[in-house]
């Protein structure tokens, strides 16, 4: 049974795929583009300590932790397939783990909501910046933005798809907006100042 299921696994990765590829889903889109990246490296800059909410795979995590420190939070729950973003979880969190090995990286296995709840109650200490990049519906994003109040002023909150969710952009253009100064936008990268 098990030689059978090794053999059928990359052809079910495959069809997967296909089929979220005929559905229009592209999972590059879902991704931080170069430009965004960019902006986002160079705003946030050195030294500083960044707490990261949806981290996928690794690939912005790797890179903010490159000279700073990043506490990454993200469960990884996979679909009803044992999918996470057209991915098995297994070979999922494995890319994960390879791409934040050896770097300044704290991960925390968990929603955002239980890690907070942790720093709440423990650590309560202001960080330099946010980066939201998790579920993009309205009350996801509200709920991740709690951790705006472990920002130091003047530090950095950052949301992405901000311009391909409504969910997220509903929630920053009418919360996020009003009370923090816009720094700049690149593509679906909105950054703010915090107030």
């Amino acid at each position: 049974m098990m030689k059978l299921f090794i053999k059928i696994r990359p052809l079910y990765r495959f069809l997967k795929y296909l089929g979220r590829a005929i559905k229009g889903v592209d999972e590059k889109s879902m991704a931080v583009s170069k430009d965004e990246l960019i902006f986002l490296l160079e705003t946030f800059g050195k030294r500083k300590e960044i707490i990261e909410v949806g981290c996928a795979r690794g690939q912005t995590t790797k890179r903010l932790a490159k000279y700073n420190q990043v506490i990454a939070i993200d469960p990884f729950i996979p679909d009803k397939d044992g999918l996470l973003m057209g991915t098995y979880i297994e070979d999922f969190y494995k890319t994960f783990l390879k791409n934040i090995a050896n770097k300044n990286v704290i991960f925390y296995n968990m929603t955002s909501m239980d890690a907070f709840k942790i720093w709440d109650k423990k650590v309560k200490r202001k960080v330099d910046g946010i980066f939201i990049d998790a579920v993009h519906t309205y009350e996801a994003v509200k709920e991740d933005s709690q951790w705006i109040k472990y920002i130091k002023t003047g530090g950095l909150i950052a949301f992405h798809d901000v311009a391909y969710h409504n969910g997220v952009r509903h929630f920053v253009e009418g919360f996020i907006v009003p009370k923090h100064k816009l720094v700049g936008k690149v593509r679906s990268l909105w950054i703010f100042k915090k107030k």
